[in-house]
């Protein structure tokens, strides 16, 4: 047995062992206890990260209550990661605290709409005179760090015509994190059009304005960011054609993703990111879900067809929307139910499928719903004021837990 004293004695070798076996929850805890296992997880060598996001012991997923609000001195809104057992039998569940600034004029409302490579980008909406305020956080919850970009001002009386959306993402062809920002106006109106800027986290100061792209206007087009690239679906003739990009390094048009092999005809799916791989959901009715991914990214003879039959489902689940999220190490995928505070495993090997019941916080009467954003995370160990460095956006907090 190690003394207390000892346990600093253990070789460097052997404690990165432990480590890369226990969940995120605990890793967290243990950069805590000295400085020297500090520096061994968060640290300049990213040895540790590397590793780890390469082969997590867990399936993660991070995830947000639907529809939170708080007021000066309250965030009632509970951001978490979920660890998952092999079998989906068990999981761990730890909140996330992002350190956004205090809440001192006014109830406003905060969450999550994106992650990517462990940073979370949250947006915060407020009502302050005749304008709403958005702004956009982005929160590294395993260092406790948090940036604040410029805000936004929508005039009340345009908030029931407008819509605004922001997708977050890694540029891997610019090394850098990068924000967009979607307005909406005039809904199911021939008339729609949609107003895109752009932040470089680290680099920019503004918000900047892209006046040339071919972004469709409907806020109903299916856009979905991954790898560097923000993706939509073209429709002609109401029927899916093919998958355009925007890449975010370059700023402009990018590939083309064309459908997988027979699907000619189709006229609804769904474009996602599923187990970390891009990938083209389509619903049959109440019979089955198809599931096409690309396992190696813009190749289109990559794709690949998973077909789950509904009647593996229990009854009540045949006739409610549903989305695939993960794959747990055991190869059974996770569900995600559309709109409801639900997450459901399915073993194909087995064809069952089995709810992951959540539990509400202590003292809490119930669980509050979750909101539809639900994605893999690896955590990252690497400080945000990396990214800031000849930047200009403020730094919230941004002293280590």
């Amino acid at each position: 047995m190690v003394s207390p004293s000892g346990i600093m004695d253990i070789p460097t070798a052997i404690l990165l062992e432990i480590f890369l076996k226990l969940p995120v929850y605990a890793i967290t805890r243990c950069k805590s206890v000295c400085k020297s296992w500090f520096n061994l997880l968060v640290s300049t060598d990213p040895y540790f990260a590397n590793v780890y996001t390469r082969n997590p012991p867990f399936t993660t997923l991070v995830l947000s209550e639907e529809g939170g609000s708080r007021t000066p001195g309250n965030l009632s809104t509970s951001f978490f990661l979920l660890e998952i057992s092999e079998d989906g039998n068990n999981y761990i569940r730890t909140r996330l605290e992002p350190r956004v600034p205090d809440c001192l004029d006014a109830k406003s409302d905060l969450f999550l709409s994106g992650s990517s490579k462990g940073f979370l980008c949250l947006c915060e909406s407020k009502y302050i005179a005749w304008f709403m305020v958005q702004t956009v956080y982005i929160s590294n919850p395993i260092t406790g760090e948090c940036i604040a970009l410029p805000p936004h001002r929508v005039s009340c009386r345009d908030r029931e015509t407008t819509i605004i959306q922001h997708k977050f993402d890694f540029s891997p062809s610019t090394d850098n994190f990068k924000v967009m920002r979607f307005v909406y106006t005039r809904l199911h109106s021939v008339n729609d059009k949609v107003h895109v800027e752009i932040f470089t986290v680290g680099v920019d100061d503004h918000w900047r304005c892209l006046k040339e792209h071919s972004i469709p206007s409907s806020l109903w087009s299916g856009g979905f960011i991954f790898n560097g690239a923000y993706h939509w679906i073209k429709i002609v003739y109401k029927k899916i054609e093919l998958i355009c990009t925007f890449d975010l390094g370059k700023e402009k048009e990018g590939r083309v993703i064309n459908l997988p092999p027979l699907l000619e005809n189709l006229s609804e799916a769904t474009i996602t990111s599923f187990n970390n791989r891009f990938s083209l959901v389509i619903r049959s009715a109440q019979s089955h879900i198809t599931i096409w991914t690309m396992t190696e990214y813009g190749v289109d003879s990559s794709w690949t067809k998973d077909v789950i039959l509904q009647s593996w489902f229990p009854s009540h689940l045949c006739f409610e929307e549903h989305f695939p999220v993960a794959i747990l190490r055991n190869g059974a995928i996770i569900f995600k139910r559309w709109g409801k505070n639900c997450l459901f495993c399915c073993d194909t090997k087995k064809k069952k499928t089995a709810t992951i019941k959540l539990q509400a916080d202590v003292g809490a009467e119930r669980f509050k719903p979750i909101s539809n954003f639900v994605k893999n995370y690896a955590p990252s160990f690497s400080s945000l004021k990396e990214l800031m460095m000849g930047g200009e956006g403020s730094s919230v907090n941004a002293k280590s837990k």
